[in-house]
């Protein structure tokens, strides 16, 4: 009887994403068709969570880039810091399905570390 219980809040919950997924696309589609690039950006974002959490990263990251690549176009600066975050979140959670929780930590901060020195110029006041 529990198993059964398990297995059906586990459909439910695939198909309530699948709902989510499809709300977006029409979201989506209606954002592009009145040309609203920043509802376009936040929608390709949020799309990518849902992947995000059924742990498809690529399609997530997929998502992501989109969402980037939109907000940088129209300059959307806070969106494209949402957005750059999100990725990193996307990198970490990827990284530590395939090499566990310390070496993801080591390599994320590495990352942020170089990243930082970089775009430091971009940063300063």
């Amino acid at each position: 009887m529990y198993t059964f219980s398990v297995v059906e809040s586990a459909r439910a919950i695939c198909k309530k994403e699948q709902s989510q997924v499809s709300l977006y696309e029409q979201s989506l589609l209606i954002y592009k068709e009145i040309g609203d690039k920043s509802g376009e950006g936040t929608t390709l974002n949020n799309i990518s969570g849902i992947y995000n959490a059924r742990g498809d990263y690529e399609t997530a990251l997929n998502f992501l880039n989109q969402s980037l690549a939109i907000r940088q176009e129209i300059g959307n600066k806070s969106g494209e810091g949402a957005t750059l975050n999100n990725i990193s979140q996307n990198l970490f959670r990827k990284i530590n399905k395939l090499l566990g929780v310390f070496p993801a930590v080591i390599i994320i901060g590495a990352c942020q570390t170089a990243l930082c020195e970089r775009d430091s110029s971009v940063y300063a006041g």
